[in-house]
């Protein structure tokens, strides 16, 4: 490649940098509102994903909803919501049964939740 080849190369490249950069600060509302534009769809899919019981496309479309936007509340929020899908669930007692009313000793060991499990997604 020759010299003037690399030259005019690098003066594309530092201006199409330049006039994304001027761009960026004179449109930072049009670009925050876009960001959280396309953070609300990645979120309403993950949630749809979700309620059709597809945790895969559900995280996928959760990341994709934090990538765009790291630190928008809904984006944490819609993941936050397939990890805790994932969670497995414990059957909860009906009221006045035995086992509510049981000491710690009387419930079976079987009953409690195997710690891998729950260490495996974060879990409570």
């Amino acid at each position: 490649m020759s010299t003037k080849t690399t030259i005019t190369g690098g003066a594309l490249i530092l201006a199409g940098g330049l006039a994304l950069a001027v761009y960026a600060n004179t449109n930072a509302s049009a670009l925050s509102t876009a960001k959280s534009t396309m953070v609300a769809k990645y979120v309403t899919l993950s949630d749809t994903a979700l309620a059709k019981g597809d945790s895969k496309a559900a995280e996928k479309f959760a990341k994709q909803a934090l990538a765009t936007d790291p630190k928008n509340k809904n984006a944490l929020v819609g993941y936050k919501k397939v990890i805790l899908a994932s969670c497995p669930k414990s059957a909860a007692p009906a009221a006045g049964s035995a086992a509510q009313t049981a000491t710690p000793a009387a419930i079976p060991k079987a009953a409690a939740p195997k710690a891998e499990e729950e260490d495996e997604m974060g879990c409570i």
